[in-house]
């Protein structure tokens, strides 16, 4: 992928070098000369005076739209202003006629007005040369091929569509469960307000995400990638994969991108492969097609009918900021369908909605309650419908992560928190309800399980199965389990998963037999590591304790282990252990791994994706590690990666991965 400057070259040989000359000063010289070679009975004295009144008028209004800080900076204790504020980050632009009120179209709302202009100076600093400039050079270039330019650097695009056939089943194809991005919730809506097309590079079907690579399925994407990075040690011909993170702009998050140019306005959005597991996802590549080819941008635009966009800055927005369709900057603090929230204001479309300051205080970017404790309480997004399943949605998150933050005095604190906790009440509940839907699918994987290990005669009914959870349910509300299960699901998105497992004692020969079964119904067959397994014993392998006849636990969908070797993990088991005793962590056996497998897919979870490696690894940490099948000590592992093969091996003492332990067990 051949990433490009995203500032034009015509910008560039403009600004100035010296960081102290920020403001346009070769810029403003270039126009005063302009000004005197066009008219040369003009007076210097008079250019000089026009300046000047320009100046003053500029600062006065920017001073009474934004106030004294934002011109000149904080004010210091000695007296004097700190500066790095309007007046100097812009200076070259202070005594240009009507510039105060192009700064005000810029930034349209005074509040958090500084750090915006901080965050996008450079944004900035370059549309306002554009603006005092002639027009843009890309004019006097011919407009090229869009589809050929893609396929020159390994893309194949597609679009504009006119049918959502045409571009939802991408949903189905590129997108890991849970990963699907807001266009397919009302794919109808959204192509009636956007030109859609689609970015698919030609690896796109073999390129694995971030969290699955290893040292053997490095694509040649990727190595370019870790070596553009800083990781690939050429002494050695390696590359670093450790503690390696989905990136926004990685071979993953770019092999698949949805492009939206809106039919109105001037919103342009190119969405990630990752949505949401990576930050700001809908900004791939700065959302400047050049980033993908040069010329691309120009060649798309021209495509879709909207060449007019070109006249836009192709200097990126800080992260968290969204321009609306006036070209005016928000701030943001997540995006939910679409839709960017913010203090006292959202953003759909490129349409800007605000809250009224005066009648309203945020309790959170969904929530506004009236200042005078009078009349209904405004609900946005997901909240104007209220919480009707067990998730956390955007505003969850965010009303949790800043219950306990601010000024003390900040009497929307304790409002905050009343409403965090609501949230929490209210998902406690839910979890309820969702541990219910899923209990014939844990008893059903339980009883298939027990006949195969060992007959009818132990296994329980569904009635004292029901019976069991019930108690279970209850013990687990007392103890504390629901409330972690709460709090991880609210700060990771980390779901639970109701798994019963027969308490037995099976031998590796009874374990690789109901591995193999589970295979029969995969895409592609069990593998299994036998000469390695087979040196554990049964207990080691079941993880079996007492006398009662099946064992409840929950097993979570993401990992509750920092991300480390075996020995660091064992000691973070040991703390929690001692720590927080009741909520029952243990490692997980290969047993109830393999039924952990069953219980999902009994519950119609398709077991392959890019998702489902993430959901299902899980090494046994509670066992002696015995030597490898290819050398060196290990412990067991299983997992069903993103083909659909479930895998029980061996995994590394020494090696670095995230873990997973289950919790609330009754044994």
């Amino acid at each position: 992928m051949h990433k490009h400057p995203s500032i034009s070259p015509d910008i560039l040989s403009s600004r100035p070098s010296n960081p102290a000359d920020v403001g346009g000063t070769a810029v403003i010289a270039a126009m005063v000369e302009c000004k005197l070679s066009k008219t040369p009975e003009a007076n210097v004295e008079d250019l000089e005076s026009e300046r000047k009144k320009n100046t003053t008028e500029n600062l006065r209004i920017l001073q009474k739209r934004f106030g004294e800080r934002f011109v000149k900076g904080t004010l210091m204790e000695g007296g004097g202003y700190t500066g790095g504020a309007a007046r100097e980050l812009l200076a070259g632009f202070m005594d240009q006629a009507g510039f105060a009120d192009e700064l005000k179209r810029i930034i349209p709302n005074k509040y958090g007005a500084l750090q915006l202009l901080k965050d996008n100076h450079a944004y900035i600093q370059a549309t306002l040369e554009k603006h005092y400039k002639d027009g843009p050079t890309y004019e006097r270039q011919p407009v090229k091929d869009p589809y050929e330019l893609a396929r020159s650097v390994g893309y194949e695009l597609t679009g504009p569509f006119e049918f959502t056939s045409e571009f939802v089943p991408y949903k189905k194809q590129d997108y890991r469960p849970g990963e699907d991005i807001c266009t397919f919730n009302n794919p109808v809506g959204r192509l009636e307000e956007y030109h859609i097309l689609w970015l698919r590079h030609a690896e796109v079907a073999k390129t694995l995400p971030a969290d699955q690579l290893s040292a053997d399925n490095l694509s040649d994407e990727w190595k370019t990638y870790l070596k553009t990075i800083g990781r690939y040690d050429e002494s050695s011909d390696s590359y670093d994969i450790a503690g390696l993170r989905p990136t926004r702009d990685d071979p993953y998050g770019t092999s698949s991108m949805s492009v939206q140019i809106s039919r109105k306005g001037a919103h342009v959005s190119v969405k990630n492969r990752y949505n949401h597991t990576v930050v700001n996802p809908d900004n791939t590549l700065d959302s400047d097609l050049d980033n993908v080819a040069y010329g691309l941008k120009r060649a798309v635009y021209a495509r879709v009918g909207r060449e007019d966009l070109m006249s836009r800055t192709s200097v990126a927005l800080a992260e968290s900021y969204i321009a609306d369709n006036e070209n005016g900057i928000h701030a943001y603090k997540y995006e939910e369908d679409n839709v960017y929230y913010g203090d006292y204001e959202y953003i759909e479309n490129g349409v800007v909605t605000t809250i009224d300051r005066g009648r309203y205080d945020m309790v959170s970017p969904q929530i506004y309650v009236p200042k005078s404790g009078k009349g209904d309480e405004i609900r946005l997004g997901q909240r104007a419908a209220g919480i009707t399943e067990f998730a956390a949605n955007p505003d969850i998150r965010y009303l949790h992560e800043n219950s306990t933050k601010g000024n003390k005095e900040d009497p929307l604190v304790e409002l905050r928190k009343a409403y965090a906790e609501r949230d929490h009440t209210e998902l406690v509940q839910m979890l309820s309800e969702e541990l219910k839907a899923q209990n014939w699918a844990a008893y059903d994987t339980y009883q298939n399980t027990a006949v195969k290990l060992r007959g009818n005669a132990e296994v329980i009914t569904d009635a004292a199965f029901a019976g069991l959870l019930e108690r279970k349910m209850a013990e687990w509300r007392q103890n504390g389990v629901t409330d972690y299960l709460v709090k991880e699901l609210i700060e990771k998105g980390s779901r639970p998963n109701l798994v019963a497992v027969p308490n037995v004692a099976a031998d590796y020969k009874q374990l690789k037999a109901l591995a193999v079964g589970f295979g029969e119904s995969q895409p592609y067959p069990t593998y299994t590591e036998d000469a390695f397994l087979s040196k554990f014993t049964s207990e080691e392998l079941s993880g079996n304790k007492g006398d009662e006849p099946v064992r409840l636990m929950i097993i979570p969908s993401g990992y509750n282990l920092q991300y480390g070797t075996v020995e660091q993990q064992r000691a973070e088991l040991k703390r929690k252990q001692d720590n927080t005793p009741e909520l029952g962590f243990k490692s997980i056996s290969t047993l109830e791994n393999i039924v952990y497998f069953k219980t999902l897919r009994a519950r119609g979870i398709a077991m392959q994706g890019n998702a489902i490696g993430s959901m299902t690894f899980s090494r046994d940490i509670g066992v002696k590690e015995r030597s490898g099948a290819f050398g060196g000590l290990c412990v067991p592992c299983s997992s069903v990666n993103a083909v659909g093969r479930a895998i029980m091996a061996g995994y590394l003492v020494g090696s670095e991965y995230d873990g997973r332990l289950s919790l609330g067990s009754n044994l």
